[in-house]
């Protein structure tokens, strides 16, 4: 990112695009059981209690980017693991 569009000027919508697609990176490059807010935060040039405050746990900040992947189209609770 070039000076004018830096992680700390973002704002809203655009940061938390930016956040979650540094997640992305993140679980891909050392996997969901090892995805590390700190690790984001770092890598997304943002302060990590901002992400903590939006996302307390790396299982909620994991989904939100899949989410994300996904169009933020919500899986079908069929009730069974199976379904």
């Amino acid at each position: 990112m070039d000076s004018e569009t830096s992680p700390k000027q973002l704002r809203g919508p655009g940061l938390v695009r930016h956040v979650l697609e540094m997640t992305l990176l993140e679980i891909a490059e050392a996997g969901f059981d090892r995805l590390s807010i700190e690790r984001v935060a770092t890598r997304s040039g943002v302060n990590k209690t901002t992400l903590y405050r939006r996302w307390p746990t790396p299982q909620r900040l994991s989904e939100a980017a899949l989410d994300l992947v996904a169009d933020g189209a919500p899986a079908p609770d069929t009730g069974s693991l199976r379904g």
